[in-house]
């Protein structure tokens, strides 16, 4: 709770002075940003990362990591599909809910397309992404159990990555990779 404050004290006003709206998210008890609306998408590294420029401020782009999913990295397979799906679901009228900035420096945000859909779910049921269990603990326990499911179903239908026959989480692409091995 003290450092909860401490944000309150701290973090909250730097985000009214960048016009950013505030609150704090009802289930994982963290601070969060309130929906903004990207109205220019850039840099889609991948199928899980992209650039948001918002209209709420004057230094408003920042970089969004999409909460929830777990795009193949740059060189996987599928990385390409993914990376494109998400341009088109992350586009111009899209809108990010932003409750946590992670490790490097990006914002965790839930995704909604411009017509109100969850990018989370597309991703996940098209066999774009897995879902991070590492991760649950954010999500609404009714979210988890739909992002399980929809993953289980596209691995059961052979959607995407999953019609691969071994296909190798993110995650572990990562550790190879700081091990300096390959994902292939």
């Amino acid at each position: 709770m003290r450092c909860l404050l401490q944000w309150r004290a701290v973090c909250a006003p730097l985000l009214a002075i960048a016009g950013l709206p505030i609150g704090i998210s009802s289930f994982a008890q963290t601070p969060q940003v309130l929906a903004v609306h990207c109205v220019e998408t850039t840099g889609h590294h991948d199928g899980d990362t992209f650039t948001c420029k918002s209209a709420s401020a004057p230094a408003s782009k920042f970089v969004v990591r999409v909460a929830s999913i777990d795009a193949p990295e740059t060189g996987q397979a599928y990385w390409r599909v993914a990376r494109a799906r998400l341009r088109e679901l992350a586009a111009p009228g899209s809108s990010v809910d932003c409750y946590k900035v992670d490790r490097y420096g990006r914002k965790v945000c839930r995704l909604k397309t411009s017509d109100g859909r969850d990018a989370a779910d597309l991703m996940l049921s098209e066999g774009l992404a897995w879902y991070p269990e590492d991760y649950v603990d954010e999500d609404a326990p009714h979210d988890r159990e739909r992002y399980r499911r929809l993953q289980a179903d596209a691995k059961a239908a052979k959607r995407g990555l999953w019609a691969e026959p071994d296909p190798m989480a993110p995650k572990t692409c990562r550790q190879r990779r700081q091990a300096r091995q390959s994902c292939h």
